[in-house]
């Protein structure tokens, strides 16, 4: 599984190793709503809004649009560079990893011509989440995540944790106001500090 996220009625899996994305509905049974897939996809990290689900592919600049509905293919969108790292969208602007260290606003519709950008120093992005505010930015060259305001020039905010070595953050999310990552083994949802720690 290379990402996963939701939305008020689903729950989207990117099934990498299968060349498919898979719609859940989000209450037991979990019944399969649509699947999407086609030769050499390798989805990576998912980013959905009220239409669309949009899904970058792991060893392509190729990102697909996919209506969250019936999984149908809306449009390519292929922006240049080397990749898509990670993706994430707000009302009105897709945020996008166009290189290991290179983060592109650009805006939802037509061309999605580059409103800004920014770059993130020495590192590999993994996960771009975004809120009213903010981008929370995980990498695998810092051992947690950066906070940037979403507004150009992109100010660099904060950062979790501010010391220490808890591990690679491996996924990243954001609800009701917590910041949801994988540090190793345990999940951290810190505000200023960790407000609570599961271990799995």
């Amino acid at each position: 599984i290379a990402g996963i996220c939701l939305d008020a009625d689903r729950l989207y899996v990117a099934d990498n190793q299968n060349d498919r994305v898979v719609a859940f509905s989000k209450v037991s049974p979990y019944t399969v709503l649509w699947t999407y897939t086609t030769t050499n996809f390798k989805p990576a990290s998912l980013a959905v809004d009220s239409l669309y689900l949009y899904v970058p592919s792991e060893y392509s600049n190729a990102i697909r649009v996919l209506d969250i509905t019936t999984g149908a293919l809306v449009d390519t969108l292929n922006f240049g560079g080397f990749g898509t790292y990670g993706i994430a969208v707000d009302d009105t602007h897709l945020y996008r990893a166009n290189s290991s260290t290179v983060i592109q606003k650009r805006l939802k519709g037509g061309t999605y011509g580059i409103v800004s950008s920014f770059t993130i120093p020495s590192a590999v992005t993994t996960n771009i989440v975004v809120d009213s505010s903010y981008l929370y930015i995980s990498t695998t060259t810092y051992t947690g995540f950066k906070i940037y305001d979403k507004t150009s020039p992109h100010a660099f905010i904060d950062s979790f944790p501010s010391s220490g070595s808890p591990g690679i953050t491996g996924a990243l999310n954001i609800k009701d106001g917590f910041a949801y990552a994988l540090f190793g083994n345990s999940v951290a949802s810190p505000t200023v500090g960790i407000a609570n720690q599961y271990n799995t």
